[in-house]
């Protein structure tokens, strides 16, 4: 078993499920949380920076 098809397993998937889903579904969740702190940042940042 490999990590990534035992990740598959904890997910509720199998590990007979097509790699490249699995490759999608990690750049989403991955890319998603990023994209999150990023906004987050960003919003702090301007938000400290904004002139009144």
């Amino acid at each position: 078993m490999t990590t990534v098809g035992a990740l598959a397993v904890f997910f509720g998937g199998s590990e007979r499920d097509p790699p490249w889903m699995w490759g999608l579904f990690f750049i989403a969740f991955y890319g998603g949380i990023l994209a999150g702190i990023v906004g987050l940042i960003a919003y702090i940042v301007l938000a400290v920076n904004r002139v009144d």
